[in-house]
């Protein structure tokens, strides 16, 4: 197999080979129509005889951020939300602390309101940890309550 760098021979007779085989992948010069071959299984009308659009590829050199969205910033609390809240879950099913798994669940709730809070104002990344988080702790702060209800504070 050759390498693609090579200078582009005149006799290939496919556009895309000839792009492949050229040095500057940005220049594309069709063939003339005398150069055109129809292949056996190909119809006639697959022939199109309109221009290629040829975009440079993309290389460490060239500058191309200016078309390019800013990344948002990260919020700090978005993360920690979804581990308190993960925890909790843990917390209840392993322990029999009832005082643990609400100061968890208070603790991750607050952590949720000020991080969704915060990626409003900013417009932060993370609302999606933030919000599942938020919603986790809030499923494990009613079946604390309803299991309190129904055993009791233990």
């Amino acid at each position: 197999m050759k390498p693609r760098l090579e200078a582009a021979p005149l006799a290939l007779k496919d556009p895309h080979e000839r792009l492949l085989a050229s040095k500057d992948r940005t220049e594309m010069v069709l063939p003339r129509p005398s150069q055109l071959v129809q292949r056996k299984w190909e119809p006639a009308w697959v022939q199109i005889k309109a221009p290629l659009i040829v975009q440079p590829l993309a290389s460490n050199e060239q500058d191309g951020d200016e078309n390019v969205v800013p990344r948002k910033k990260w919020n700090r609390l978005a993360v920690p939300t979804l581990v308190s809240a993960v925890s909790i879950i843990a917390l209840a099913i392993f322990t029999t602390s009832t005082t643990a798994v609400i100061l968890a669940a208070i603790t991750t709730l607050v952590l949720g309101g000020i991080s969704l809070r915060q990626i409003r104002r900013r417009e932060e990344a993370g609302k999606g940890f933030a919000l599942v988080g938020l919603i986790l702790g809030l499923i494990a702060t009613l079946i604390t309550a309803m299991a309190i209800a129904v055993v009791g504070f233990v």
